[in-house]
C-alpha cells in the first residue's frame, strides 16, 4: 500500500467531509498538523518541578510518564496502581507540584524525589459507600499559599446487614495538610444541597484573587461555596441558569469548569444538557452569555495556538456517530467558531505542552482509533 493511498484512507475514515490542504507524512487540515499515536489522552503537568510540563497517563492499571523523544512516544512506569481520578496540586508551602490519586477509598500522593518516584497513601476516606464515584478537585480557598483537595463522594453512616440497605448520601469535603498532618473536614453534608450534584470545579471564579467551589446538579442548578475566616464556609445558590430536564445518560450530564478566557480574567463555563454558557462576575453580579447549543459532550480551555490567547475547545456530536472538534475564539464581543474538524466519536480532550517542549498542542482521543495530536502551524 503506497503512502498516498494510506493518507487518502485516513481522510475517508476519520476526517470525513474535510478538504485536505496538503499531503505529507503528517495530515494537515485547516492549518492544524495532525499526528496519531496509540496512548490515551495525557494529563499534562510539571510533576518534576523543573519548569517542564510533561504528560502522564493511566493505562493497564498503571501510572506512566509519557515522554516524546525525537518525535517518538514512549512510556516510563511510575507505579503499578490503578489510580483514578488523578490531579496535580500544590498542597504544601514549598510550592512543589505533586500528583494525587484515588484507589478504592484511599488517597495517594506521588512525588518526584531526585531521580525516583515516591508513592504513599496519605489518607483513607471513612464510611464511603462501596466503589464510590469520587469527584476530585484542588484550590487555595483560604488564601494560605497552598492548595487543598476537594472531594464529592457517596458516604454512608451504617453498614448493610442482610437485606437492609444503608443510608447513603453525598458529601462535599476538604482534605488539607496543615501542621504536618492530613485531615478531612466537611464543607457541606446537607442532603438537599448535594443529592443531585454531578460536577464540581474550584477556582477564582469571581476574579477577585480567591478560589471558591462551584457545584452543578443534574438540573443545572449552580451553587458557590466561599470560605470566610470569621464565618467558615458560606453557600450561595447562584440561580443564573434556567433549570433543564433531568439528563437521560452520562454523556449529556452538566459540566462546569473555570478558564481565564479574557486577558487572564476567569469565567465559569457551563455545559448544560443542550447548551453552553459563559458566566462572568461583574460589579457584584453574575452575568450570563449564551455560547452555543448542540450535543457538546466535553470542552476545555487553553492556548492551543501558542499565541497567548485562551480559546475554548469542544467535542460536539452524537457519541455513537460522527461528530466535530470545535474551537471557539472571542472577538468582536462574542465567541466565534474558528475551527471545525469532522471526527469520529471523541472520548477525551486536553490542551497543553504534552511533549515537554513548551509548545501547546491539542490532544483528542477517539474511540477505537487512538489519540490525535493537533499542532497549529
Amino acid at each position: 500500500m503506497n503512502k498516498f493511498f494510506k493518507i487518502f484512507l485516513l481522510i475517508i475514515l476519520v476526517f470525513t467531509s474535510i478538504q485536505c490542504e496538503e499531503y505529507s507524512t503528517d495530515l494537515s487540515i485547516n492549518k492544524w498538523i495532525i499526528r496519531e499515536f496509540d496512548y490515551p489522552i495525557p494529563l499534562i503537568a510539571d510533576l518534576r518541578n523543573d519548569g517542564i510540563e510533561r504528560s502522564y497517563i493511566t493505562q493497564d492499571d498503571k501510572l506512566f510518564e509519557l515522554l516524546n523523544t525525537n518525535g517518538e512516544w514512549e512510556t516510563s512506569e511510575i507505579c503499578d496502581m490503578d489510580l483514578w481520578p488523578v490531579i496535580p496540586a500544590k498542597c504544601y508551602p514549598d510550592g512543589n507540584v505533586r500528583l494525587y490519586g484515588v484507589l478504592d477509598e484511599s488517597i495517594y500522593e506521588i512525588e518526584y524525589l531526585q531521580s525516583n518516584w515516591s508513592v504513599k497513601p496519605i489518607y483513607t476516606l471513612k464510611n464511603t459507600y462501596p466503589d464510590p464515584t469520587i469527584c476530585l478537585r484542588k484550590g487555595d480557598t483560604r488564601n494560605e499559599g497552598f492548595e487543598s483537595i476537594f472531594l464529592v463522594y457517596w458516604r454512608t453512616n451504617s453498614i448493610p446487614v442482610f437485606q437492609w440497605k444503608p443510608e447513603v448520601y453525598q458529601v462535599l469535603t476538604e482534605l488539607s495538610c496543615r501542621n504536618g498532618k492530613w485531615e478531612e473536614s466537611f464543607v457541606d453534608t446537607t442532603r438537599s444541597n448535594l443529592e443531585t450534584i454531578v460536577d464540581m470545579t474550584v477556582g477564582n471564579g469571581r476574579g477577585e484573587g480567591k478560589d471558591c467551589i462551584y457545584l452543578i446538579d443534574q438540573f443545572t442548578e449552580l451553587s458557590e461555596y466561599c470560605y470566610e475566616a470569621q464565618s467558615g464556609w458560606q453557600r450561595t445558590g447562584m440561580g443564573i441558569l434556567k433549570p433543564e430536564m433531568l439528563y437521560a445518560d452520562t454523556i449529556s450530564k452538566p459540566v462546569i469548569a473555570i478558564f481565564p478566557a479574557h486577558n487572564g480574567q476567569p469565567s465559569l463555563f457551563v455545559r448544560t444538557s443542550s447548551n453552553l454558557y459563559e458566566l462572568f462576575f461583574r460589579e457584584g453580579n453574575w452575568e450570563k452569555s449564551f455560547f452555543g447549543s448542540g450535543t457538546i459532550n466535553m470542552f476545555h480551555g487553553g492556548t492551543g495556538r501558542n499565541d497567548g490567547i485562551c480559546r475554548i475547545y469542544c467535542a460536539e456530536g452524537d457519541p455513537d456517530q460522527y461528530g466535530s472538534f470545535l474551537e471557539f475564539t472571542f472577538f468582536n464581543g462574542s465567541w466565534n467558531e474558528t475551527t471545525n474538524i469532522r471526527m469520529n466519536t471523541l472520548t477525551e480532550l486536553a490542551v497543553g505542552p504534552g511533549r515537554g517542549d513548551g509548545i501547546h498542542r491539542i490532544y483528542i482521543r477517539q474511540a477505537d482509533k487512538g489519540t490525535f495530536e493537533l499542532t497549529y502551524k
